[in-house]
């Protein structure tokens, strides 16, 4: 009778096995947490905020508008802009999320782990 599988099916097999296992524990691993607001003006960054540390809302003047930091979010709530895109922008809570005031000269955006896909449903990408 002949054999189904030769010793090379077999490396093959275990091979793939194992990579899958690594990227299932890595998931679970993940930690949705340690996001840090970045705040930059005229391409310096001018200040760095712990969105998970945060527990009561506050504001932030910076050029020409005001941010919002709330627990686990930043937003601009207020600009001279005109077109006030970065206002629509929304909240920003993931990694990745960012919002610039292009006339402004500023933009936030945050860093960190938390998983862009923790929110099951939640937007992707956001266009004008």
């Amino acid at each position: 009778m002949r054999k189904l599988l030769k010793k090379g099916d077999i490396v093959i097999i275990a091979a793939v096995l194992l990579a899958a296992g690594i990227m299932a524990v890595t998931a679970f691993i993940r930690r949705d947490g340690g996001c840090m607001a970045v705040i930059a003006e005229d391409g310096e960054i001018i200040g760095r905020i712990d969105l998970d540390k945060t527990e009561t809302p506050y504001e932030i003047k910076i050029n020409g508008g005001v941010l919002l930091v709330e627990p686990g979010a930043i937003s601009y709530v207020d600009a001279d802009c005109p077109d006030h895109s970065c206002i629509r922008m929304g909240k920003l809570r993931r990694a990745g999320d960012i919002a610039a005031c292009v006339p402004n000269r500023t933009c936030v955006y945050i860093e960190g782990s938390r998983d862009v896909n923790s929110e099951e449903g939640g937007i992707d990408a956001v266009t004008y």
